[in-house]
């Protein structure tokens, strides 16, 4: 609320990425926003406090195109690797309310599977009620001026759809996430590490210890007996 004083789903969104990249330590990374389109704002990058400022200052008019794309914010997410070792580990965390433009799922599920087959997880992160709410229009100073209506002149309702994104994180190997979870932010960051440290080319090999004493009991052994022979 101290950031962003109009409480969106925009907002909210932006809140929960700027606690993700807060709880990062070294790893890389990308900002991108979509609706209809996906739009990449910040490239792979561990500068993590001009990512912390675009997601700041982006708001609606970075979007000239309403309307959600699941599958197109699945292959944007999906071009920020582009020109990547083949050795990273690599994570799109997609914050959503779970809505498509379409009734026709399977695009966003063959995006989804393209980031499987890629190695890339999906975490997604679910924002909003799960009950159909209007969706208000607000003024500059951020107070409800109007609902938005469709071309029916209907009120045009929204709500959070959580099987979409389950499924989208359950294809690729990530975990499903919802917003309003305090805790939510950190442990996305530690479901991300956690997978990382199962990848066979991240794990550290480590020295093989062997117990010497035995050896060093039959080194001991041996001269005594030599000390016997010679007689001393």
């Amino acid at each position: 609320k101290k950031l962003f004083a109009i409480p969106n789903r925009l907002n909210r969104a932006r809140y929960c990425a700027l606690n993700i990249i807060t709880a990062l330590r070294g790893e890389r990374a990308g900002v991108f926003v979509f609706a209809s389109k996906g739009v990449p704002i910040v490239p792979l990058t561990t500068d993590y406090g001009y990512c912390r400022y675009i997601l700041k200052h982006v708001n609606d008019a970075t979007i000239t195109i309403p309307g959600s794309d699941l599958s197109q914010a699945i292959m944007t997410g999906i071009s920020l690797f582009e020109g990547s070792p083949g050795k990273t580990v690599k994570a799109v965390i997609l914050i959503s309310d779970g809505e498509d433009i379409s009734d026709d799922k399977s695009p966003v599920y063959e995006a989804a599977q393209r980031a499987a087959d890629q190695g890339i997880a999906i975490y997604t992160v679910g924002i909003g009620m799960g009950q159909n709410v209007l969706i208000p229009i607000r003024d500059s100073q951020g107070n409800v001026d109007g609902y938005y209506l469709d071309e029916d002149g209907s009120y045009l309702r929204t709500r959070l759809e959580q099987d979409t994104l389950k499924s989208i994180s359950d294809m690729t190997g990530g975990s499903y996430f919802r917003a309003h979870d305090e805790r939510g932010d950190d442990g996305i960051v530690k479901a991300i590490l956690k997978r990382a440290r199962t990848i066979e080319y991240t794990k550290t090999t480590e020295p093989a210890w062997y117990p010497l004493s035995p050896l060093l009991l039959c080194a001991a052994f041996l001269f005594l007996i030599l000390g016997i022979l010679v007689g001393r």
